[in-house]
């Protein structure tokens, strides 16, 4: 193969040349600018289009592949570091008995919320289960927790309200390496904080206050949080206090599980 113009620095142009897998196709080629005067130009082809079309739908893959796995790999580390309960690990909103009325529409919420999660973050959502033990809080609250983390990628943390306070009062032993306003900030910074048996603890004056500056600091940073307890919707407010209870009611709704318990059906 020739160029028109040996020698010349030309710009490219098409031939026709021979890849060995797809037989006779047309290449864009270029002269080389590296001969000397009077040699015959070198030239430069290009790659058959139908190999460069397959190599780049090889290389794509590939790193299609590495994200995907880069991705799979940080939510099995965020579902490992959430706090979920072992027995609660598998639940699923597809898996929950929604047996009535009232079942189904606290589903469809917990749903939603988790569908819109990247809304939530911009208003600070808050969600607030009350009802009987086995009544289903918990499966909702875990596949929340799930849905947040392999949907949207996002740290969410599942705790009960004892051991939040327990990590904060560690704070308090001699030589801990953080203080109680870091692990304050640390929750209340966190994408998501499911947070359960909101009101089981015996709840003194400065039980009270911690958790309201947890809460309180979720709230001001827009940070989405699901309250779970056994209160009634009343006892939860006269636990947590007519202010804060307020600030979740503005920010969210409240979910009032009250059929019996799914405990020990076959």
């Amino acid at each position: 193969m020739t160029s028109p113009n040996p020698c010349a620095i030309d710009d490219s142009y098409l031939a026709t040349d021979t890849c060995p897998k797809h037989g006779e196709v047309q290449i864009r080629v270029i002269d080389s600018p590296f001969c000397e005067p009077g040699e015959k130009s070198t030239l430069i082809k290009g790659e058959c289009p139908q190999c460069r079309a397959e190599r780049i739908d090889r290389e794509t893959a590939v790193a299609r592949r590495e994200r995907e796995a880069v991705v799979l790999l940080e939510t099995k580390r965020l579902l490992r570091d959430a706090g979920i309960p072992p027995r609660f690990a598998s639940k699923t909103f597809a898996g929950f008995d929604a047996d009535s009325q009232g079942a189904r529409k606290n589903l469809r919420v917990c749903e939603a919320f988790v569908e819109r999660f990247p809304q939530q973050l911009e208003n600070g959502t808050t969600l607030v289960m009350t009802g009987r033990p086995g009544t289903g809080k918990t499966h909702l609250a875990t596949a929340i927790t799930r849905g947040v983390i392999e949907r949207h990628g996002k740290v969410a943390r599942y705790i009960g309200a004892s051991d939040l306070m327990r990590s904060i009062k560690e704070t308090y032993r001699p030589g801990s390496e953080r203080t109680e306003r870091e692990v304050i900030a640390e929750f209340a910074s966190i994408d998501l904080l499911v947070v359960d048996e909101v009101g089981i603890q015996v709840g003194s004056d400065t039980e009270k206050q911690l958790m309201f500056e947890v809460f309180n600091g979720r709230y001001g940073a827009l940070k989405p949080t699901v309250l779970l307890s056994n209160l009634t919707t009343e006892e939860l407010g006269a636990y947590l206090g007519d202010r804060l209870m307020d600030r979740f009611r503005e920010g969210g709704a409240v979910l009032v599980f009250d059929g019996e318990s799914r405990r020990g059906r076959a």
